[in-house]
C-alpha cells in the first residue's frame, strides 16, 4: 500500500486539475460563444502553422520559445500576421481590443488639481501636481501628450476576465495588459512570457500568446 498511495495521490491531482481546466474552458468559451470560439480556434491554428512555416526542424515548445525570443530582440524576419480577409470578421466579432488616439482638448487647473478632457469626449481626468513641478508645465506636457484611448474591449478579454480569479495565467495577463508604460511594449512583453516557463500546451497560454503578440503591430 505505501508504494500504491503516492500514485494514487499523484492520479487525483491530475484528474483534479483536468478537471478544473475543463470548468475553466466550458466558462470562458461560454462567455464568448460559438463564433467567437471558433474564430479564436481558426487562430491559433494560423499562429501555430506560422511558427511551423518560420521555425523549422523544432518541437513546438522551442518554437514558441524561438518566437518570443526574437520578438523580445525585435529580431523577426517574418512578422506573425492574420489576413486582411480574417481580420475584418475578427472585428465584427469584436475579439480584439481597438484603441484610438487623442490630445487633450481642454487642460486647466483649479487650484488643487489640473484638469483635462480629451476630443470628442466629455470625461474630466486630473493630475495631481508634484510640489516641485510647475502648474505651467504640467498644463503645456498635457496639452501637447498623445493618449492611447480604448474604443471596443476586446471579448477575448472579457471572457479571460471570467476565470481571472481561478487562473493565475489569465490574472497575470490582464495585469499585465495595462502595466504603466508598457501597453505596447512588445520586448518587454515577449520577455515577461519567457521569464514565465509556459507550457505552451496549455488552452490558456496558445490562445494568450497567438493573440495578445499579434496586438502589438
Amino acid at each position: 500500500m505505501t508504494r500504491i498511495k503516492p500514485i494514487l495521490i499523484i492520479l487525483i491531482s491530475f484528474l483534479t486539475s483536468n478537471l478544473v481546466e475543463a470548468q475553466q474552458i466550458q466558462k470562458f468559451e461560454s462567455s464568448l460563444g460559438e463564433r467567437r470560439t471558433a474564430a479564436i480556434n481558426e487562430i491559433v491554428n494560423d499562429f501555430e502553422k506560422y511558427l511551423d512555416s518560420n521555425f523549422s526542424g523544432k518541437n513546438l515548445d522551442a518554437k514558441y520559445d524561438k518566437y518570443l525570443e526574437e520578438l523580445a530582440k525585435e529580431n523577426l524576419t517574418k512578422k506573425w500576421r492574420i489576413s486582411p480577409s480574417k481580420m475584418t470578421k475578427y472585428k465584427m466579432l469584436e475579439l480584439f481590443d481597438e484603441f484610438d488616439t487623442v490630445r487633450a482638448d481642454t487642460v486647466w487647473y483649479d487650484g488643487e488639481w489640473v484638469n483635462y478632457i480629451w476630443e470628442n469626449d466629455d470625461l474630466v481626468q486630473s493630475i495631481i501636481p508634484l510640489n516641485d513641478v510647475s502648474i505651467n508645465k504640467i498644463i503645456r506636457e498635457t496639452k501637447n501628450e498623445i493618449f492611447t484611448r480604448m474604443l471596443v474591449e476586446g471579448r477575448f478579454y472579457i471572457a479571460l476576465e471570467k476565470i481571472y480569479e481561478e487562473n493565475p495565467l489569465a490574472d497575470g495577463l490582464l495585469d499585465l495588459r495595462f502595466a504603466e508604460g508598457k501597453t505596447y511594449d512588445k520586448k518587454w512583453y515577449a520577455s515577461e512570457l519567457l521569464k514565465a516557463k509556459l507550457d505552451y500546451s496549455d488552452y490558456f497560454v496558445k490562445r494568450i500568446i497567438a493573440i495578445r503578440t499579434y496586438e502589438f503591430d
